[in-house]
């Protein structure tokens, strides 16, 4: 039985809601518990002082799209949860071997070396 989301699901009238604070969400009708889906620590972030992109050497280099999750910075001095606007992986590995991130927010306070964490939601992100 589907406990939650949008009537199409088949939960009629009945449809229930996901604890956000302790991190459900709802997927295909039922409560999940969402976890991180990648963490490390920031290389570099540009444009200087803007903090629009950044990169670092544990974001996978294939097999992902992290484009509309959200990173959260468990040290450092930025607070917001940040949508990712794009994720990129290495184009020309041989020149430059690092995934990258925009954001949609155009500025931040990211610096290197600060750690973060990708979340598939905005309510996983904020937990």
């Amino acid at each position: 039985i589907n406990n939650c989301g949008p009537v199409p699901y088949g939960c009629g009238d009945n449809c229930g809601v996901c604890n956000a604070s302790i991190g459900e969400f709802c997927s295909e009708g039922t409560c999940v518990t969402e976890t991180s889906l990648n963490g490390g620590v920031v290389f570099s972030t540009w444009p200087i002082n803007v903090g629009a992109y950044f990169d670092s050497e544990g974001l996978p280099k294939s097999g992902v799209d992290y484009t509309g999750s959200y990173v959260k910075f468990t040290t450092g001095l930025e607070t917001r949860c940040l949508q990712i606007r794009e994720f990129v992986t290495p184009i020309e590995p041989e020149t430059y071997n690092l995934s990258y991130i925009r954001f949609v927010t155009t500025s931040t306070l990211v610096n290197a070396g600060d750690n973060y964490e990708i979340w598939q939601t905005y309510e996983g992100c904020i937990i």
